[in-house]
C-alpha cells in the first residue's frame, strides 16, 4: 500500500529535483533499487509500491512564463520483491 506521506518531488528548479521518501515502509525505488533520497532527471523513472513514473521536464518557455516540471504515471509494474520474513 502507498503510505498516507509516502513521497515527494522538490523542485527547486527544472535542474534540481529532488524524489525524497518519507521512511514509508514499502519504499520508494528508482532504477529497482530503494532510495531515500536521490535526484532525478529528465526521462528517470522511478516506482512507489505498484506504481511506475517517468519523469518529464519541458523547457520554461513550453508554458505560460512558468517553468514546467511533470511527472507522468507509466504503465503500472510490479512492486519490488521483498525480503523472505523468517517464521
Amino acid at each position: 500500500d502507498v503510505a498516507e506521506l509516502h513521497c515527494v518531488i522538490n523542485a527547486e528548479s527544472a535542474s534540481s529535483v529532488m524524489l525524497l521518501d518519507l521512511g514509508s515502509p514499502n519504499g520508494t525505488f528508482r532504477d529497482g533499487e530503494r532510495v531515500h533520497s536521490t535526484t532525478l532527471h529528465h526521462g528517470d523513472v522511478f516506482q512507489v509500491v505498484g506504481l511506475t513514473f517517468r519523469t518529464h521536464f519541458a523547457p520554461a518557455d513550453a508554458f505560460d512564463d512558468e517553468e514546467a516540471t511533470a511527472v507522468a504515471p507509466v504503465t503500472p509494474a510490479p512492486a519490488p520483491a521483498r525480503p523472505a520474513q523468517k517464521p
